[in-house]
Formats: structure tokens, sequence, C-alpha cells
């Protein structure tokens, strides 16, 4: 049986991304969050997972195809979230905004779940390559450390990290390896 289900309709103004919602719900402590990009300032929605009610709102950027992650930091559960325009760090029980870093992208394909380890967010997308955001002691700080836009250019797979470094397949050089500190290459099958 049913037990609820919710429908957003976007601002008729905008349009539905190009292949529709993609990004998958996350499950907190009671709490379905999705990715949809409603009006207004509704680009992530928290919703009671018993009731369907909203929790709380947040964002108002469009949607894009990333999933949200869930994060533990300092003591905190955080989301981090990829939209067409900003990577965002959110607190995941009241969606406030703790930190935000500027990343517009052609076509709003931010696609690829985002990485977090060792206090740094990576993301990476087909046209304007990746970024990393070193996360600081305090919930607002956030600092873009690194960006790559003519080696590390991801597709829509997402990441993987082991012992310091990513694995990602690249738009020019197929599976690559690089350092998430720095980003400086390893290896790669090109």
């Amino acid at each position: 049986n049913v037990l609820w289900q919710r429908e957003y309709p976007l601002d008729p103004e905008k349009k539905l991304p190009m292949w529709g919602l993609a990004a998958s719900p996350i499950i907190d402590r009671g709490r379905v969050i999705i990715h949809v990009g409603a009006e207004p300032d509704g680009c992530l929605i928290a919703l009671n997972c018993r009731t369907g009610a909203e929790v709380w709102r947040s964002l108002p950027d469009p949607s894009g195809y990333a999933t949200p992650i869930l994060i533990d930091r300092n003591g905190r559960r955080d989301i981090v979230s990829w939209t067409p325009d900003n990577i965002h760090g959110l607190v995941a029980e009241t969606g406030q905004v703790l930190w935000s870093v500027p990343y517009d992208v052609t076509y709003g394909v931010s696609i690829a779940t985002p990485l977090y380890r060792d206090g740094i967010v990576f993301v990476s997308g087909y046209w304007e390559g990746a970024r990393a955001v070193q996360l600081g002691e305090e919930p607002a700080q956030a600092e873009l450390i690194w960006q790559d836009n003519t080696h590390l250019r991801g597709v829509m797979s997402s990441p993987l990290y082991r012992d310091g470094h990513v694995y990602m397949i690249d738009k020019s050089r197929g599976l690559k390896c690089f350092e998430l500190a720095t980003g400086r290459k390893v290896w790669d099958d090109g």
C-alpha cells in the first residue's frame, strides 16, 4: 500500500533538467532528503519518512543530477550537495546552509556523487573539471584548495577513494589515479 506521495511542480519559467530528476533520495534519522529543485527555495527538501510531511526545504539553486551525501563532521551530521551552481554544506537536521563554493556547470550536469574523505569534498564534471574543497574546524569554513579543468574531467561515474588516492573515469584519459589532497596525477591508462 502507498503510505504517502508528494509532487513538487517546478516554476513554469524554469525547465525540468534535460534528463529529468536523477538524484537518489537519501535517508537520515527519520527524514528522506530529495534533490528536486522545487520553488521556492526547494533545491533540497527533507520529508518525514512516515508521513511525508515537509520538515525543511533549502537552497534556491536548480536541481541537478548528483545525489547528496551525508557526512559526520565535528559531532554533527551534514549534507554535501552539488548543484548546477554550487557545492554546498548543510546541517542535515535543519537544512541550514553552512557553506557554499560556486561551481557553475554547463547544461546543469552536476552528475557524479560528491566524495568526502580526509576533510576534503571532491566533485568533478565533464566540461568544467574537478574541484576540491577543504572543510575547516568551524562549520562555515570551506575553502577551494585546488581545481583542474585540463586533466581531471570526470564523466558520469562516481569517483572512488583509497589511501589518499582517488580513482576516476576521465573524459580524455580513461581510468585515472590522483592524490586527493593535491590533484597530482599518479597514473592514467591513456
